[in-house]
């Protein structure tokens, strides 16, 4: 998900949102936000997402729930500069965007949390491929331990040298 927001209202139908996929057996990746020095955006500070953060900032933050703590984001991966597919009907009117981003009509290159979030996504569908038993839990479980044993970066070969 590169969604996220801080807005009280939204943020808690969100957090519902994902805690009822985690339910249903469906892992969520979320943006971390790119305010990174201040906070964790919605749905990213929620315990049933695997939160992505920008390597290139690597800012934790402590959260509580019930009886314990959890820290955000769960995993780090590269965020700058990241080419990723461009629709046709991308605007380059919102803040932080520049023609000078585009790469081509089909391509551009943009930085934040949610250009690292696809790269956690992509290796929950490689470990669903290696095992389609895996639950939620255990992606999450198999990916953060890889990460903290690497500084909290993802890194796909110590992820499967785990298993």
């Amino acid at each position: 998900m590169s969604i996220g927001t801080n807005d009280s209202v939204i943020s808690s139908a969100l957090l519902n949102a994902v805690k009822g996929l985690y339910s249903s057996k469906i892992t969520v990746i979320a943006a971390a936000g790119n305010e990174n020095h201040y906070r964790v955006s919605s749905p990213g500070i929620s315990p049933y997402v695997i939160t992505a953060g920008a390597m290139e900032d690597k800012v934790r933050f402590k959260f509580k729930a019930s009886k314990s703590y959890y820290y955000k984001p769960d995993i780090f991966t590269p965020s700058e500069d990241i080419v990723s597919c461009r629709s046709e009907n991308f605007s380059f009117a919102a803040s932080n965007r520049s023609s000078e981003q585009a790469i081509n009509e089909s391509y551009i290159s943009m930085s934040g949390t949610s250009m690292a979030t696809p790269m956690i996504a992509g290796a929950a569908a490689l470990l669903y491929q290696y095992n389609p038993a895996f639950t939620p839990y255990d992606i999450k479980h198999i990916l953060n331990s890889a990460a903290k044993a690497n500084g909290n970066v993802l890194n796909l070969e110590k992820v499967f040298r785990s298993l």
